[in-house]
């Protein structure tokens, strides 16, 4: 992965923070890839700063959010370029479909509904809210909460399948084209599937039921307004099924 991206930078001042190094993770703030036009964040940039791929990932622009509550930067140009970055985030529109609908997911070769991108949504106007209101902007912040509550209100509806085939009980896709997660959609993989890896020329299709997902539980955690939590425990045994070996110590 070329460059630097957002969420990277987020998950390191975390690292750094646990480490009890403030100076480090504060280090690790940057308006690296922000279009201060839009409120973009871009998807990863160079050293320098510098966009490098340019299509358009929800999540990079919710990690700057969760980052400056790591940091509890609620100062005037941080909640500028925040507040910025969260009217891209309600706004954005991408063929035909309204965000949470990313053009791509975490893994960078899907667009669709992905309960990783939602959770990373979610959370990230969760945490802006919270600073906001701490700075005395509490209409704004109630704004962006409502917008939260109405995503994490659909979560299931766009992601959770009920007729999959690794648990009988609802479980997180990886995403949905459509938001049908019973519909049976079905799509290529690519390079994420590493059977398909450069051959064949194309790829075999897979029904959508199949590909799950456990990448929404990180940044859940962050977001005490994220819903669906009855779908933690089929959702987890569903990737356990698909991806858990046993551990010579136990358990996966």
């Amino acid at each position: 992965m070329p460059g630097e991206r957002n969420d990277d930078r987020a998950r390191t001042a975390g690292g750094a923070l646990v480490a009890e190094d403030a100076h480090a993770a504060s280090a690790l703030v940057a308006d690296r890839g922000f279009d201060a036009t839009s409120g973009h964040w871009s998807q990863n940039t160079t050293v320098a700063g510098q966009p490098y791929w340019t299509s358009v990932q929800l999540d990079e622009t919710a990690a700057p959010m969760l980052l400056a509550g790591l940091l509890d930067r609620h100062d005037p140009a941080t909640l500028d370029h925040l507040e910025r970055g969260a009217e891209f985030l309600v706004n954005y529109t991408k063929d035909g479909h309204a965000a949470p609908y990313s053009e791509q997911e975490r893994w960078e070769n899907q667009s669709g509904y992905s309960p990783a991108t939602i959770a990373s949504a979610v959370a990230g106007l969760v945490t802006l809210a919270d600073l906001l209101k701490r700075a005395g902007d509490a209409a704004t912040a109630d704004r962006y909460l409502a917008v939260a509550d109405r995503w994490r209100g659909q979560v299931d509806g766009w992601t959770a399948t009920h007729i999959g085939p690794y648990s009988p009980l609802p479980y997180y896709l990886r995403l949905t084209k459509d938001g049908r997660p019973d519909a049976g959609t079905r799509y290529a993989l690519g390079d994420n599937n590493p059977g398909t890896v450069d051959r064949p020329p194309r790829p075999p299709r897979w029904p959508g039921r199949t590909p799950s997902s456990s990448g929404w539980r990180g940044p859940s955690r962050r977001a005490t307004r994220w819903s669906g939590r009855h779908r933690s425990p089929a959702a987890t045994s569903a990737a356990d099924a698909v991806c858990g070996r046993p551990h010579p110590g136990g358990g996966l």
